[in-house]
């Protein structure tokens, strides 16, 4: 789980590295995304397993059924929040670009082919910038606690038991 978690903050880190050094290419973003992904399903397996080591039979599946509905809530809580700070930060620095109404703002953040074409280019690929950079900032920040919670997980020994709480033998 730890290993997990560390890959997870790795791969947020080099997301944050990638929007502030101003080098967002593709290869970093796809690179950082598997990290991201990968390290989260280590982290989740890990997880699983000690709710199977420690959690009673009877009570595995609600176990479970708790912990994977947790994580979908804070995962659609964190989607929406990304979303909303996306739209209304997008906004706000496109609104500081010189030569763009309101109607020119809104244009262009719903509509990323026409933001590749409209002018002024470079302020408006500086606003992005500024709106992915605080994002990915977001993103780095609220990887750790689950790090540095996965120190307190208590540690488990998978031996023949069936689990430590029902102290139960497996039938051979």
């Amino acid at each position: 789980m730890i290993s997990g978690n560390a890959i997870v903050c790795i791969a947020a880190g080099i997301i944050y590295f990638s929007a502030t050094a101003g080098n967002t290419s593709t290869v970093a973003l796809v690179f950082s995304q598997v990290l991201f992904q990968g390290g989260a399903a280590f982290a989740l397996m890990a997880a699983q397993t000690a709710f199977q080591a420690s959690v009673s039979h009877d009570d595995l599946a609600i176990a479970l059924a708790v912990y994977i509905f947790a994580e979908s809530l804070c995962n659609g809580i964190g989607a929406s929040a990304a979303g909303s700070m996306w739209t209304s930060s997008l906004v706000a620095n496109l609104e500081a670009v010189p030569g763009l109404n309101v109607t020119d703002v809104l244009s262009i953040a719903g509509d990323i082919t026409l933001a590749r074409i409209s002018e002024p280019r470079a302020d408006i690929i500086v606003a992005y910038d500024k709106t992915y950079r605080r994002m990915a900032l977001a993103a780095l920040i609220l990887t750790f606690p689950s790090f540095i919670a996965s120190f307190f997980n208590r540690e488990i020994v998978l031996d023949n038991r069936h689990n430590i709480i029902d102290e139960e033998s497996p039938a051979v």
